[in-house]
């Protein structure tokens, strides 16, 4: 839909007062590679899951549709709030593709993985947000300029939020990523490709591109 109104920066699509979607030139590149590892991750795990977890093959789709779902919403977030949003509801849809085996390893990991995510949300993101950004004014129009924060200020703030992402696996927060590799493989892929990963990266380039 986004993509038939324009490329790349066309009019934003409100959801809600809140909610604000567009295209910007971070969201091409990050959705094409969603949607391809995606159709790659379909093809596989529909092989896999006939040999594994056949069982369960109704709520793994549901969870990984689900989960790039809200994935490319982060991708296509217009302001702080719908990033924010986005980002927070991806981290508990990723915990049943870990743990789906359903062993003491697999939900060990899931809990694991929750924590790293979680805890550096709560404690750092969404503090240092609320604390320091706009959170309904899109990302083209916030800058340090305009914020009135020193250059000193801006990379701690910015320091603060690569560590607050914890899914692109900063140190201290990064050892959930090699544990989850007890998930199935098209999930493992997945997470470390797009679902998880590169959702994080994504939200440091919208934000780093204000600071």
């Amino acid at each position: 839909m986004l993509t038939l109104q324009g490329g790349v920066n066309p009019d934003p699509v409100h959801l809600s007062h809140f909610f604000v979607l567009a295209f910007d030139r971070y969201s091409y590149l990050f959705l094409l590679i969603v949607n391809v590892s995606w159709l790659l991750t379909l093809i596989y795990s529909s092989a896999y899951l006939r040999s594994q977890f056949q069982e369960k093959s109704d709520g793994f789709h549901l969870y990984l549709a689900s989960t790039l779902s809200v994935v490319m919403g982060a991708g296509l977030s217009y302001n702080f709030f719908t990033l924010i949003f986005f980002y927070a509801a991806s981290i508990p849809l990723i915990d049943p593709l870990i743990t789906i085996g359903g062993d003491d390893r697999s939900k060990k990991a899931g809990r694991y993985y929750l924590w790293s995510n979680m805890i550096p949300m709560t404690v750092l993101i969404i503090p240092t947000i609320w604390s320091f950004f706009p959170l309904f004014a899109p990302f083209s129009e916030i800058s340090i300029d305009k914020l009135g924060y020193s250059h000193e200020k801006a990379g701690w703030i910015l320091a603060l939020l690569v560590l607050g992402f914890a899914k692109n696996c900063v140190a201290p927060f990064h050892l959930w990523l090699p544990r989850s590799s007890v998930a199935p493989a098209p999930v493992t892929a997945l997470i470390h490709s797009v679902a998880a990963v590169q959702t994080a990266i994504l939200a440091l380039l919208k934000i780093g591109s204000t600071v």
